[in-house]
């Protein structure tokens, strides 16, 4: 699923960036759907106790969560628009190639 986000653009500056965008907009998706998490101390709190299995999965580098300014600053830069766009686009290409494998009925 992280893949759908790989073409997102990044607004961030890239020289401030520790965490990729994928893996970010996964761990708040995630923190929301699986934990029920709202609150970005909360979702920071997770990740941190949760960092040597994270780090282990390639999710997070050095073991090091975001905090919860980082998840904050990520989504006051979020762009619903790409992200939809995106999203819309990749599950196109998954109905075409069904599709055209003769494996889905339109």
């Amino acid at each position: 699923m992280i893949h759908i986000f790989s073409n997102c653009e990044d607004f961030r500056k890239k020289y401030l960036v520790k965490f990729s965008y994928e893996s970010m907009i996964m761990m708040i998706i995630n923190s929301k759907i699986c934990w029920k998490l709202d609150v970005f101390s909360e979702m920071a709190n997770w990740y941190k106790y949760h960092a040597k299995y994270l780090y282990e999965l390639d999710i997070i580098p050095n073991m090091i969560a975001p905090s919860h300014d980082t998840f904050r600053r990520l989504i006051s830069l979020f762009n619903v628009e790409s992200l939809q766009e995106e999203t819309l686009c990749k599950i196109k290409e998954l109905f075409e190639k069904v599709s055209s494998n003769g494996d889905f009925d339109t």
